[in-house]
C-alpha cells in the first residue's frame, strides 16, 4: 500500500449497512456487541485512554463510541451512512459526529481507531493515509485478513451457511494481510507495536483476544504508534 490522495467513501458498501439494527439482538449487530468490551480492553492496555482525544472512524452505531465517552476527553464518531450516525448519536450523546470519512475531520486527535472499516474504504491506500492524518499519537485497526480461515469464517460460514451476515457483505479482495498493513503505516510514520488475533464463537455470543498466528486467525487487531511523519 502506497500513499493515494483518492476518497476513502465507497458509496456502495456504506449502503450495505443502511438497515442495520444496532441493539444486541440484531443478527448483524450481535457479533459487534461481543467484540467491543474486547475492542476496549485491548485499547485500554495499550494507553491510558483517560484525557484523550479519540476519533472512532467506522464507528457504525455507536458501541465503541459510547464506550470511550466514559474515559475519554473528547469522542467524535465519523461513518459515511447517516443512519448509523442517528443510532450513535443516540447511544453516544456525549461524543461529536461527522457524517463521511476520515478525510473530512476538521480536526486531529491523540487516538484514531477504525474497527472492521478498511474491509469496505473504497481504496485501502487512501483510507490509512485519512486515518494516520487524524492521528497524532496512536492508531487501533481491526479487520479480517486475506486467509483461507478469513475467507470460510467470514464470507462462507457468516454470509452463505449461518446468514448470520447479508450475503456481500465481504469481498475478499479487499481483505488487507497485517503484513501489508504494516508497511502502510510504516510508510506514514507509524510503527506497528502490537497485533493480536480478535476471535468470536458465534454458539456462544463470545469473544476473546489470543496470540494472532499469520494465516490461521481470521480477525486481527493491532497498534501501531508515530514515531515520525510520514515518509
Amino acid at each position: 500500500l502506497s500513499p493515494s490522495t483518492m476518497r476513502t467513501i465507497d458509496t456502495k458498501e456504506a449502503l450495505k449497512f443502511a438497515g442495520v439494527k444496532w441493539g444486541a439482538s440484531s443478527a448483524v449487530a450481535k457479533p459487534l456487541h461481543a467484540m467491543n468490551p474486547v475492542r476496549l480492553r485491548y485499547l485500554r492496555s495499550r494507553v491510558s485512554l483517560s484525557g484523550l482525544r479519540v476519533a472512532d472512524v467506522g464507528c457504525g452505531g455507536g458501541l465503541l463510541t459510547a464506550s470511550l465517552t466514559q474515559e475519554c476527553a473528547r469522542v467524535v464518531g465519523i461513518d459515511a451512512n447517516e443512519t448509523a450516525i442517528a443510532a450513535a448519536r443516540e447511544r453516544a450523546p456525549q461524543a461529536d459526529f461527522v457524517v463521511g470519512g476520515p478525510e473530512d475531520s476538521s480536526e486531529t486527535f491523540d487516538v484514531a481507531c477504525a474497527m472492521e472499516v478498511v474491509e469496505h474504504a473504497a481504496d485501502a491506500e487512501a483510507f490509512i493515509d485519512a486515518l494516520t492524518a487524524l492521528a497524532e499519537r496512536h492508531v487501533f485497526l481491526s479487520t479480517l485478513d486475506r486467509n483461507w480461515a478469513a475467507y470460510f469464517l467470514g464470507i462462507v460460514a457468516a454470509e452463505r451457511l449461518f446468514r448470520i451476515l447479508p450475503v456481500g457483505t465481504h469481498d475478499y479482495r479487499k481483505f488487507v494481510k497485517p503484513s501489508e498493513l504494516a508497511v502502510a503505516l510504516g510508510q506514514r510514520g507509524f510503527a506497528l507495536r502490537d497485533i493480536k488475533a480478535i476471535n468470536y464463537l458465534p454458539l456462544l455470543d463470545t469473544a476473546f483476544l489470543s496470540d494472532f498466528v499469520p494465516g490461521l486467525h481470521p480477525n486481527f487487531i493491532l497498534h501501531a504508534e508515530r514515531i515520525s511523519a510520514a515518509v
